[in-house]
C-alpha cells in the first residue's frame, strides 16, 4: 500500500505493521472572513483621530463560544469593543463587558463631536441593547459606514462616594437654610 504524503514537517509518520499512521501535530488556525467593520468612538473624545473599528465577522470567539454572524447580537458587539479597549489599557468596572453603553449615530456627528454634549448624544442617538441582533441594527455595510457607535463605558464607583457626598452635603446645607 502506497500513501502519498505532503507537508511532512506538518506531521509526525509512525509506521505500525506495515501501516503508516500520520499523527497532527498542529492545531488549526481558523480563519474568518470580515463582514462589516463598525466605526467606534468613546463617550467624551473630541476627535474621530480617537475612534477605532472592531471586526464583525463570519464567525465571531465570544467568550470562548463560536458565534456565527446570522446569531451576533449587540452583546458580541460590546465583547469586542471591550477587548479593543483592553488592548489600550483602557478598564472597564468589573471586567464586564455588559456593563458597556453603546449608541448608535449618524456619522456626520463625528464632524461636530467638539461641540456635542453627553446629553445631546443620548438624545440624538439610538441606544443599542444587548438583546438586539447586530442585523436588525445594521442591516448592511452601508448602515455600518453611515453610523458612529459612541461607547459609554461604566463609572469605576471610586469616586461615587464623593459625589454623593457631595450631593448630600448641598442637599443638608439647603435644608438648613430654608
Amino acid at each position: 500500500m502506497f500513501i502519498s504524503l505532503y507537508y511532512i514537517s506538518c506531521h509526525q509518520l509512525r509506521v505500525y505493521k506495515d501501516h503508516f499512521i500520520i499523527i497532527t501535530m498542529y492545531s488549526e488556525k481558523i480563519i474568518s472572513k470580515m463582514l462589516m467593520e463598525p466605526n467606534c468612538i468613546l463617550l467624551g473624545k473630541t476627535s474621530l483621530n480617537d475612534s477605532f473599528t472592531v471586526r464583525v465577522c463570519d464567525n465571531n470567539y465570544i467568550d470562548e463560544n463560536e458565534v456565527s454572524y446570522d446569531q451576533f447580537k449587540i452583546s458580541s458587539l460590546k465583547y469586542l469593543i471591550y477587548n479593543e479597549l483592553k488592548k489600550d489599557g483602557i478598564k472597564i468596572n468589573n471586567d464586564n463587558y455588559n456593563k458597556l453603553t453603546l449608541w448608535k449615530a449618524d456619522v456626520a456627528f463625528g464632524n461636530k463631536l467638539k461641540d456635542l454634549t453627553e446629553e445631546q448624544i443620548c438624545k440624538d442617538s439610538e441606544q443599542l441593547f444587548s438583546i438586539d441582533f447586530f442585523t436588525n441594527r445594521f442591516r448592511d455595510q452601508n448602515a455600518v459606514n453611515e453610523s458612529l457607535i459612541f461607547v459609554q463605558v461604566p463609572a469605576t464607583g471610586k469616586c461615587l462616594p464623593t459625589f454623593y457626598l457631595s450631593n448630600m452635603k448641598f442637599a443638608v446645607h439647603f435644608v438648613s437654610h430654608s
